[in-house]
């Protein structure tokens, strides 16, 4: 009986990593840029903590209000890292987008704004549960 389900064990994790493995390889590979991603500082603080993990789906339109997740083309406008996860608090007639963190204690520019020239966003990222 230990045998049967020490088999069967065996066989899902085998499964769960294959899984994995292939996602991470496709990601690579093909240079995809969704699903988990983990945020560094405490700038959207308290919608995720340091360290939390966001879901980001690159099929959902980003529009005011979401987190999205980009990267950085124009280092003159990004400051410190490449890929940032910060809420789109709006978008301008002329296609000013301005991008912020959630944290107060950040004095956060309000005309700060990016260009789609100055980013490449990979979609709205969505703040998992912390289990700790």
């Amino acid at each position: 009986m230990i045998t049967c389900y020490t088999r069967r064990m065996k066989k899902t994790v085998l499964i769960i990593v294959s899984v994995i493995a292939l996602y991470i390889a496709a990601d690579l590979s093909l240079g995809l840029q969704y699903g988990f991603d983990l945020g560094m500082g405490d700038s959207m603080y308290p919608t995720s903590p340091d360290g939390g993990w966001y879901f980001t789906n690159p099929f959902d339109t980003p529009a005011a209000g979401d987190v999205v997740a980009f990267r950085c083309m124009n280092p003159d406008k990004c400051i410190k890292y490449q890929e940032i996860v910060h809420r789109l608090v709006s978008i301008d007639p002329d296609g000013c987008m301005h991008i912020i963190g959630d944290n107060p204690k950040y004095n956060w520019d309000p005309n700060y704004c990016l260009y789609p020239d100055d980013i490449q966003i990979f979609g709205v990222s969505y703040p998992l549960p912390s289990i700790f």
